[in-house]
């Protein structure tokens, strides 16, 4: 008698992998571009694998949300320079994925055991880990459970594996081993990212800058610019600046306005206004100076274009220095007069074109929204 209880626990303990496995056919694959970590449904075959999931979980969400069910998540990425950053993209990626799950389904994030790495690839992988005791397990294939078997302590060893082994391979089918309910709240510190319930603030990448150029504003040059990221270490700086001064009794003006628009290309990728950069800008305006009445110029208008050269760092979370130099070459036409009984007098038009530094920049950097708080999730 004692044989064949032995002879059926080994045989029940062989199949308890299938019975779970029928809960779900494979896992479910969501695919990201490269380096971002927006969840885009209608890319690639993210569409068909989300309904797929959607309609799984609306059949079996009293399950999840007792716990007879865990949704296992794990986020992959590899397209970033430094292990941190790919393990940061990784965790959005999942989240974003766990959202879609939480807003359409009505899950809670205790429903999901999370692991981010950064390796593999692009993607986050969703399968199912199905709660299933001995006891139960038994019942199911046809074996009786005795009652010393449902009353007694759950030990590790009445799974199949270890908590380890939840990891989900890339593109392979799941194997799921049943696991109690007990052993996984023992266990749940192996287990990364379970219950997040705290709401915390997750570093957004900043796409727009407004600055300020002290030796404009040294210069009494009223100045203002903005910067835009339209695409990975590319930007868009538009700079203005602006003086209408003048002393009429003296006969001193000092007046200037124009604008310069500049394409950036930045050589760090790591995080967005920081490090090394190049650019080509071009620039227009007019302009009138006159520093005593015996000569001054009034200029219709200039234009300058050329590269630039430039470094950007940190001030703190909030705030950023840059200093830049631009050389390139300018063209001007500007009208010559002066001061003369009681009027100004013309004296000539001339042209004017110089080629070397047109630009210098000391200027405070404020990148916008550079975090974002995520909602609170009970």
């Amino acid at each position: 008698m004692l044989r064949a209880s032995v002879i059926f626990s080994l045989f029940a303990l062989q199949i308890l992998p299938l019975v779970a496995q029928e809960k779900i056919d494979s896992v479910c694959v969501f695919r990201f571009c490269l380096r971002r970590d927006m969840f885009f449904v209608p890319y690639k075959s993210n569409e068909p694998q989300l309904e797929y999931l959607l309609a799984f979980v609306g059949r079996h969400k009293e399950e999840i949300l007792n716990q007879r069910m865990f949704l296992i998540v794990n986020g992959y990425c590899n397209s970033l320079p430094t292990h941190k950053a790919n393990l940061a993209t990784a965790k959005l990626r999942s989240n974003r994925v766990k959202s879609e799950l939480i807003v359409r389904r009505g899950l809670k994030e205790d429903c999901f055991i999370t692991r981010n790495h950064a390796e593999c690839g692009e993607y986050v992988t969703v399968s199912v880990h199905v709660v299933v005791s001995l006891a139960d397990t038994l019942s199911e294939v046809g074996g009786v459970a005795s009652v010393a078997m449902k009353t007694a302590p759950v030990r590790l060893s009445d799974t199949l594996v270890h908590l380890s082994a939840l990891a989900v391979q890339p593109f392979m089918p799941t194997t799921v081993y049943p696991l109690p309910a007990r052993t996984l709240m023992r266990y749940a510190p192996i287990v990364s990212s379970v219950g997040m319930r705290q709401a915390s603030a997750s570093p957004v990448p900043s796409r727009f800058a407004l600055k300020t150029n002290l030796l404009y504003a040294a210069a009494l040059l009223i100045n203002a610019e903005a910067e835009f990221y339209f695409k990975r270490r590319l930007s868009l700086n538009l700079d203005w600046q602006y003086a209408w001064w003048s002393n009429r009794s003296k006969h001193k003006y000092y007046r200037l306005a124009a604008v310069s628009p500049e394409l950036r290309y930045w050589f760090a990728s790591k995080e967005n206004f920081r490090g090394h950069f190049s650019g080509f800008y071009v620039g227009t305006g007019l302009y009138e100076f006159m520093a005593r009445p015996t000569h001054g110029i009034q200029g219709e208008f200039f234009i300058a274009g050329g590269l630039t050269y430039g470094y950007m760092f940190s001030l703190g979370k909030r705030l950023r220095m840059e200093f830049s130099l631009g050389v390139g070459y300018m063209m001007t036409e500007y009208r010559q007069y002066h001061w003369d009984r009681g009027c100004y007098v013309y004296e000539k038009t001339q042209r004017y074109s110089y080629f070397g530094p047109t630009k210098a920049k000391v200027s405070l950097v404020w990148p916008l929204n550079r975090f974002k708080r995520k909602p609170k999730i009970e």
